[in-house]
C-alpha cells in the first residue's frame, strides 16, 4: 500500500526504493505486478522490466502494453537520440564514463539497447567490465540468439546467453 501511495503522489524514487525492500512480494498477483512495473518505468527503468519479464512463466497483457507504450515514449523524447548515441559509442570515454553510460542505457527500449550491445561487445575499445555487464544482462533477458564478443584475451567468441 505504501508504494501504491508513493506511486499515486508522483514520489517515484521513494517507490521504487521501497518496493526494492521486498520486491518478490510483487509477484504474487498481477495487480501488484503490474505496480511494480509502473513504478519502474516512472524510474526510467525499461531494461529491469524487461529482464523481470523474461524472469515470469507468463507475462500479463497489461504489463506487455505498458512496457511498449513507455519504450514509444522514450523514443519522442528530445534527448532520445543523444542517449542512444552516447550508449552505443560508450568506448570513446574513460572507465567511469563507460560504465555511467553504462547504467544510463538501461533506460533504452530494448530494440536499441540490444542493437548497441551487439555492437559494444565487440568493440576493442569497451572496458571488460562493461562487456560482462552487457553479456550478464543478455543472459538475464534469456536472449536465444548467438552474440559474438571479445574476450580478454583479446579473442572473439560466440555465446548463446541462454545455454
Amino acid at each position: 500500500m505504501l508504494v501504491k501511495s508513493l506511486y499515486e503522489d508522483q514520489q517515484y524514487k521513494l517507490a521504487y526504493q521501497v518496493m526494492l525492500d521486498d520486491p518478490n512480494s510483487y509477484l504474487m498477483d498481477q495487480s501488484h505486478l503490474v505496480l511494480m512495473v509502473k513504478v519502474m518505468l516512472a524510474t526510467n527503468q525499461l531494461m529491469m522490466a524487461h529482464i523481470l519479464m523474461a524472469s515470469l512463466p507468463q507475462v500479463p497483457e497489461e504489463v506487455t502494453t505498458l512496457i511498449t507504450a513507455s519504450e514509444q515514449q522514450f523514443r519522442q523524447r528530445p534527448d532520445f537520440q543523444t542517449r542512444y548515441q552516447a550508449f552505443y559509442q560508450l568506448s570513446s570515454q574513460t572507465t567511469l564514463q563507460q560504465q555511467r553510460a553504462f547504467e544510463e542505457g538501461k533506460q533504452l527500449p530494448l530494440s536499441e539497447w540490444l542493437t548497441a550491445a551487439r555492437s559494444l561487445l565487440t568493440d576493442p575499445f569497451v572496458k571488460p567490465i562493461v562487456r560482462v555487464s552487457v553479456l550478464e544482462m543478455l543472459v538475464k533477458l534469456k536472449r536465444s540468439e548467438r552474440y559474438d564478443f571479445r574476450w580478454l584475451d583479446d579473442q572473439n567468441y560466440s555465446l548463446n546467453p541462454i545455454n
